[in-house]
């Protein structure tokens, strides 16, 4: 995963075919703006997966005391 992170864009470079440099620098911006959405929503479902787990765990040890 980090060998891709750091030679990611000299593998898309030498295996794409762009017309000059400005062109893959604008690709790569979109990939890295999909990236960074990817990256938020994952963590905010993650987020609200724990406190979801948390609110039921908390819920069933306070209705086992009655």
């Amino acid at each position: 995963m980090f060998v891709c992170g750091f030679k990611g864009n000299e593998w898309a470079w030498q295996d794409g075919d762009y017309k000059d440099i400005e062109t893959f620098k604008a690709v790569q911006a979109t990939w890295n703006r999909a990236g960074l959405v990817y990256f938020i929503i994952t963590a905010a479902f993650i987020a609200l997966y724990f406190l979801f787990i948390g609110v039921i765990i908390t819920s069933v040890l306070n209705n086992s005391h009655y």
